[in-house]
């Protein structure tokens, strides 16, 4: 029997110009519900993360989307609540999410009493993190302490050496939840699932959590992962250990190209003035990445900082094959 035979159709809980949640309902019996919070940019949707695993799960899956880049501001606790506990009452109820979804996780989760699983948690737009990229978005919620909160400590799945969602941990969730129960991955970086993922470990990882109950012990790679030498790379970085944190990423670079290895080492040019390596890495990797994926490479701020050393990431690009 395939996943269609045992799906109902989806139906739109709640929608407005800011979000949209959407129940995607599994035949009974099911194993409860399991909502699922969108990331930053996919935009208002009826279905994304978590939907397809939670269904493929046995779960009820009720996915929530928001506006590209609103942060869930437009979406209020009261009227989350209202859309969704109608379905969630009496039954076995997940919240889950990563980044900006592990944020919304947490935000919403507790009115409705949901175990939380919240994989590196962050709001880029909160004043403890005061991104530039969210200056002129009004930040229009409370902190997760003041919200309703789950009787059940929440799972964070975390990088120790990760800065910024360190920050938030510290400031926006442990007020919350002192009892959380923190796992934390060193050098796994801020895509902790995704990193998890390319070591072939999520799939016991979320089915130890959302079916046996408990997170099981995993082992990721280090010497010869890409993720492993960048994240490592980009902490040493941080630590001003910049000729170690230099070869690490190279490593990675070697290994796979990858836009935040290349991110963080041309930053570290930059930051040493080394304007000949700053052109010279440029011209090597673009060389090496295939055309449709060149524009994704690096992000317009990067481009930004590469032409301060004469480098016209945009002009070279269109030369090549």
């Amino acid at each position: 029997m395939s996943d269609s035979d045992t799906d109902s159709a989806p139906r739109v809980l709640a929608r407005s110009d800011w979000y949209a949640i959407t129940l995607h309902p599994r035949a009974e019996p099911s194993r409860g519900v399991m909502v699922t919070f969108d990331n930053i940019s996919f935009g208002i949707q009826e279905k994304g993360f978590g939907t397809d695993f939670a269904l493929k799960l046995g779960f009820d899956n009720i996915y929530v989307s928001q506006k590209k880049e609103s942060q869930y501001q437009g979406l209020s606790v009261a009227d989350f609540h209202a859309a969704v506990a109608p379905v969630t009452a009496g039954r076995n109820v997940f919240a889950y999410g990563a980044s900006l979804g592990a944020y919304a996780a947490l935000y919403y989760g507790g009115c409705i009493d949901a175990r939380i699983v919240a994989s590196a948690p962050k709001n880029s737009a909160h004043p403890s993190i005061g991104s530039d990229r969210f200056a002129g978005l009004a930040f229009r919620h409370v902190e997760i302490s003041e919200t309703p909160l789950s009787s059940k400590p929440p799972i964070i799945l975390i990088d120790p050496h990760s800065r910024e969602d360190m920050i938030f941990l510290e400031r926006c969730v442990c007020p919350a939840y002192p009892q959380a129960q923190v796992v934390e991955y060193p050098y796994a970086g801020h895509a902790v699932l995704e990193t998890i993922q390319a070591n072939g470990q999520l799939g016991k990882l979320t089915r130890g959590i959302f079916v046996r109950g408990r997170v099981p012990e995993i082992q990721l790679r280090t010497e010869g992962c890409h993720i492993y030498h960048c994240e490592r790379g980009r902490h040493l970085r941080q630590l001003g250990e910049l000729a170690e944190a230099e070869a690490q990423m190279l490593r990675s670079l070697e290994i796979r190209l990858n836009r935040t290895a290349l991110e963080n080492l041309l930053l570290l040019f930059i930051a040493q003035e080394r304007h000949r390596d700053v052109i010279a890495l440029c011209m090597a990797q673009l060389a090496r990445c295939p055309a449709p994926r060149r524009e994704w490479l690096v992000s317009d701020y990067m481009k930004g900082l590469i032409a301060r050393s004469g480098f016209d990431w945009n002009v070279f690009a269109s030369r090549l094959p």
